[in-house]
């Protein structure tokens, strides 16, 4: 969970109340916040995950504000139509597509809002933005700037500014190599080249995600504020410039909309739009097992810094554009239980008393590793995902389950077995002395009918210098054995990925559960670039599951 540093008395100057330490504790209850460390005045509060909205002083002030009925429903953010241009070049847009910025005036800075909007905009980058992979943050002094702005690329040799906390002007590769920045994020800048962000006067702003520009850092006299988000996802891009935003218009600042141009299109932004989400008191009064009334619902949602209007069972919210938590009814009924009060639920006895206990599924899932383990195997953990060519050679006849947007060629499919995912463990491990003994237990996906219906399944693999075929059966022979005294029989079999007359496949009171056998070299070779005998065994723990249980309703 991250966790901020907060100044009590810079709180209190937000919220324009003082606040004793126990008061504090139980208000930020209802954030679902905590306290984690307190010196003197430093106070350390770890927030949830879900609200990137709480990591800074301005979002917990804003959140306090409602659990003290200081203010109640949404708060109220103006956007004035700005004089700020922004052009975006054509050729980021392979680098860091989008660019979403912001101009806040009349900010009320000190010193310990600087170092909470650091906070905030550092505490983004580690979380919300993945590392600045999907958007990285940039503030500031609107006042050292000249517009229009200009966001393009440029190659790292062509770049010269002097680096935020440095003293000297340094080139792109400069940057990356000997700033702590640079080598932190270094390696989300490829080919060499790096966005830029520069005024109308050829000033650096900064080098998105890396570090910003020295000479344009806020300090105490700054009352103007430019804010820039870059990055791989519009939406975070988008949702992270609000935050910003509206943590500065808590310290006073007016929000102004900057005009961008990219081409032929032209958009202002902030667009500061408010979600609807609907749903209706039943369905929020049986979820909590309470008759809340719609006066208490209501002003339960107030206090959380929402607003609700009913009609006879009907309740439609608005949801403040930070508010990226709540998506679905749910998160709904979660603020009314929190804010509605844990202590004034009933408590009540249990109805009944049960004890929890493991399925017979997973008891089999369990016999089996104990089993493979004490066998001497190793288990591991392949991908789910792989590329179709692997997976259809693989299965022969039948349908594959194919995605409808992979990512990459590599990972389009999901398997169908999980002895390709073993066969590429062990060409990974050649170097290692033989013979290479591993198994897992995991998820496949079959096609049955038109559906795709997932399977559990046991595979075992040893890679050595000599064939192991007798090695594979005396296995699936123990793991059978072990769960009922249940003997196994062997069918012949033929499977172009195994070496004719040493496959079998295995059956249970008639029914085949599994295969066993050496894989043919030429499909080690080319499908798996192996150069050693592999032999495999891969066994279905559903139907397993179900022979086991047909035995014991029998007795």
């Amino acid at each position: 969970m991250p966790a901020i540093t907060v100044n009590i008395k810079d709180l209190e100057d937000m919220l324009g109340k003082e606040i004793g330490e126990d008061e504090l504790r139980e208000s930020l209850s209802y954030l679902k916040c905590g306290v984690e460390r307190i010196e003197e005045e430093e106070w350390e509060i770890e927030t949830t995950s879900d609200r990137p909205d709480l990591l800074s002083a301005e979002g917990i002030a804003r959140g306090l504000r409602g659990v003290f009925e200081i203010e109640l429903g949404i708060p109220e953010y103006n956007v004035n139509e700005g004089e700020v241009q922004l052009i975006q070049e054509e050729n980021t847009a392979k680098i860091r597509p989008y660019i979403f910025t912001i101009t806040v005036r009349n900010v009320n800075f000190n010193e310990e809002a600087i170092r909470q909007i650091m906070q905030l905009q550092e505490k983004l980058h580690q979380t919300f933005c993945r590392r600045r992979k999907k958007a990285s943050i940039g503030v500031y002094d609107l006042d050292k700037i000249k517009t229009p702005i200009y966001y393009k690329a440029l190659p790292l040799h062509e770049i010269r500014f002097t680096p935020l906390e440095q003293d000297r002007e340094m080139s792109g590769e400069e940057i990356l190599a000997e700033t702590p920045q640079g080598r932190e994020y270094g390696k989300l800048i490829e080919k060499g080249i790096a966005p830029l962000l520069v005024d109308s006067c050829g000033q650096v702003l900064s080098m998105p995600p890396i570090v910003n520009s020295e000479e344009t850092r806020v300090t105490r006299d700054t009352k103007n504020v430019f804010i820039d988000v870059t990055g791989l996802s519009e939406d975070i891009v988008k949702k992270a410039s609000i935050f910003l935003a509206t943590a500065l218009a808590e310290r006073g600042g007016e929000i102004f909309s900057v005009k961008h141009v990219k081409g032929n299109r032209m958009i202002y932004w902030p667009i500061m739009r408010t979600e609807i989400l609907h749903t209706n008191i039943g369905y929020i009064t049986e979820i909590l097992g309470v008759d809340i009334s719609t006066g208490e619902i209501q002003r339960s949602l107030l206090k959380a810094r929402l607003e609700a209007e009913t009609i006879e069972d009907k309740i439609k919210i608005r949801i403040p554009s930070y508010r990226v938590d709540i998506i679905h009814p749910i998160d709904i009924v979660e603020e009314v239980a929190i804010f509605y009060g844990y202590g004034r639920y009933p408590r009540q006895v249990p109805k009944s008393v049960r004890r929890g206990s493991a399925l017979q599924r997973s008891k089999i899932i369990e016999i089996c590793r104990e089993i493979m383990v004490g066998a001497g195997y190793l288990e591991v953990t392949t991908l789910a995902l792989g590329k179709r060519e692997i997976y259809e050679r693989w299965k022969e006849k039948g349908e594959i389950c194919m995605l409808k947007n992979p990512i990459s060629s590599e990972y389009d499919v999901m398997r169908n077995s999980l002895i390709p995912g073993l066969v590429d463990v062990i060409g990974d491990n050649l170097h290692y002395s033989f013979p290479l003994k591993i198994f897992e237990v995991g998820k496949i996906v079959e096609i049955i009918g038109d559906e795709p219906v997932e399977r559990e399944k046991l595979a075992a693999a040893i890679g050595d210098d000599r064939g192991r075929f007798e090695e594979i059966h005396s296995l699936s022979y123990s793991i059978i054995w072990n769960m009922n005294n249940i003997e196994i029989e062997l069918h012949s079999l033929k499977h172009g990925s195994f070496i004719e007359g040493r496959v079998a496949s295995i059956h249970l009171h008639g029914m085949e559960i599994g295969l066993l056998g050496e894989l043919s070299p030429s499909y080690l070779l080319e499908a798996h670039k192996v150069d050693i005998p592999v032999t495999v065994m891969e066994i279905d723990l559903e139907k397993l599951h179900k022979i086991l249980k047909h035995e014991r309703d029998r007795i």
